[in-house]
């Protein structure tokens, strides 16, 4: 990968090396970069424009570069993501997945692609998707949604026109990072624990 990194900088001497080097080290830590974030939007630039580089350096880390340009994100999917979940966060994925396809299909989209729903609105739907409850204190909630913020899949915080509502924003990635196969393979992992836990409660 050295030598592509040199021969890329050979044809493009407005680029520097370190500025390469700070988009892949965004890309592996932080999962996914939005162009809307102005701290994430230089390295975004960089992937978008050198994507043949950054599809190898990932492909050689055991990682998949996926970029959409139409909703202006990149990210990094690992080849054994769904196998390094906890059950907490697989259940929340697969609950934030059906919520943002349902209010994409209801055209509540933003134009950005992103969706926005309370949290009271999301423990609601959570609780009816899972059978499960969502911690309903602050420390426990953000402990939980904390992984996702960082990974660039969604953005929680004050609703800036009614700051008493506190929202999550579910940004358009997850769709990236959660295809239709990778449902199905999560809602097989969630009844094969819930089958698990009915067993060790019979006995």
């Amino acid at each position: 990968m050295l030598s592509e990194l040199k021969s890329l900088l050979a044809r493009n001497e407005d680029v520097e090396e370190e500025t390469v080097k700070q988009a892949a080290y965004a890309l592996l830590s932080q999962q996914f970069l939005h162009r809307g974030r102005p701290r994430q939007r230089k390295h975004y630039e960089t992937v978008v424009r050198f994507q043949t580089y950054f599809v190898n350096l990932m492909d050689a880390n055991n990682q998949q570069l996926t970029i959409n340009e139409t909703h202006g994100y990149a990210g990094v999917i690992p080849q054994d993501f769904t196998r390094r979940m906890k059950l907490e966060e697989t259940l929340l994925l697969l609950a934030l997945r059906y919520i943002y396809d349902e209010e994409i299909n209801a055209f509540h989209a933003r134009d950005d692609g992103s969706v926005d729903i309370s949290i009271e609105d999301l423990q609601v739907r959570y609780q009816q998707l899972t059978k499960r409850d969502l911690p309903f204190h602050k420390m426990e909630f953000d402990a939980l949604t904390l992984p996702l913020e960082q990974q660039g899949i969604v953005v929680s915080g004050a609703d800036p026109e009614q700051p008493e509502i506190n929202r999550v924003k579910i940004l358009p990635s997850i769709t990236a990072l959660l295809t239709g196969d990778a449902l199905r393979m999560l809602e097989l992992y969630g009844k094969a624990d819930a089958e698990a836990l009915a067993f060790k409660e019979s006995l």
